[in-house]
């Protein structure tokens, strides 16, 4: 990629509302690809911004209507999550701290869109549920793609 890292920076924030526009297949052959080089940036907020695109690259390989679509859909779609899965252990479970950290973090966002995988987008999800907001800033480096739990406890404090 030949972008500066500010470029690079928003093209990992876009992403995951451009997931809502491609075929899963579109996703595998030319998104997956281009989020694995953002994942692997010089640049921490790069990383960062990307790490929210896996829960919905994941989500739209295995979607209902992958999954629906008969017996080679259904091997093709645990193809591709394994095929996902496999890589960020390989690249992110080494030696390095760092990269540790973002597999930790990663994991992370897997979970929060297991806890709420019934809603059909993350819109739907952090409207339904009061104690997730999506952050227009963070203390973190204003990235937009951090999500704060608000605990009922902390806000009653």
């Amino acid at each position: 990629m030949l972008l500066n890292w500010r470029q690079r920076d928003a093209l990992s924030k876009s992403i995951p509302s451009l997931l809502h526009w491609v075929s899963p297949t579109q996703v595998h052959k030319h998104v997956w690809p281009v989020v694995q080089q953002l994942l692997q940036d010089p640049v921490a907020q790069v990383r960062e911004s990307a790490e929210w695109s896996i829960p919905l690259i994941l989500r739209s390989v295995s979607c209902d209507l992958v999954m629906n679509s008969g017996p080679e859909a259904k091997k093709w779609s645990a193809t591709v999550c394994k095929e996902v899965v496999s890589w960020l252990k390989d690249t992110f479970l080494g030696n390095e701290f760092d990269q540790r950290q973002l597999y930790c973090r990663i994991c992370g966002a897997l979970g929060v869109c297991l806890r709420f995988g019934e809603y059909a987008t993350p819109e739907e999800c952090w409207s339904n549920h009061h104690s997730w907001s999506l952050s227009s800033s963070s203390s973190a480096g204003d990235n937009d793609y951090y999500y704060h739990y608000y605990s009922s406890s902390s806000s009653s404090s």
